[in-house]
Formats: structure tokens, C-alpha cells, sequence
């Protein structure tokens, strides 16, 4: 089920945390991010994952097969100026 987004510019940049529920803690995290962006654009006509600049993501586990799945959170964020963080790492 995806969030309400109804207050989301789709223009701007997007942050997307997700809260991932798992049946085995051998399974990767990493691996939830090529479907999870490729079902947003999907399912969201405005949304494209060209906009997305922050991802973030927690892992849990569970025996309970009901509980698996995601928790989805999208926000619009600003986007980090490579200059600045360059500044910032020096």
C-alpha cells in the first residue's frame, strides 16, 4: 500500500525511506531498490526516480509471513550542492 502523497511535488527532489520487513536476516537490503523505485514509477504517473536524491532504508525481521513486506515513506527534501560537500570532506 503506498502512502499519501498528495502533498508531494514530483517536480522537486525526492527522499524515499523505506522500512523493510524480512522473513530471513540473510536477505539483502540492498536489493530492495531497483524493484521498490521501478513499482513507484509504475504505480505513480508523476513520479520518476530521476528526482530521487536520498534513499535511506531499515532492515527488520520477522517469522510472522503477514509482516513482511515494506513501509514506505516519500518526502520532498533539498537537493545537496556537490560544491558544498566537496567543502564540507576537505
Amino acid at each position: 500500500m503506498l502512502p499519501d502523497l498528495s502533498s508531494i511535488d514530483f517536480s522537486k527532489p525526492i527522499n524515499v525511506h523505506a522500512d523493510v520487513i524480512f522473513r530471513r536476516r540473510s536477505s539483502d537490503l540492498d536489493n530492495i531498490w531497483k524493484p521498490l523505485l521501478d513499482m513507484l514509477q509504475r504505480h505513480i504517473p508523476s513520479f520518476n526516480d530521476n528526482k530521487v536524491v536520498r534513499m535511506s532504508a531499515n532492515k527488520f525481521v520477522t517469522k510472522d509471513e503477514d509482516e513482511v513486506g515494506y513501509y514506505i515513506q516519500i518526502y520532498n527534501c533539498s537537493e545537496r550542492n556537490y560544491a558544498k560537500f566537496l567543502e564540507d570532506h576537505n
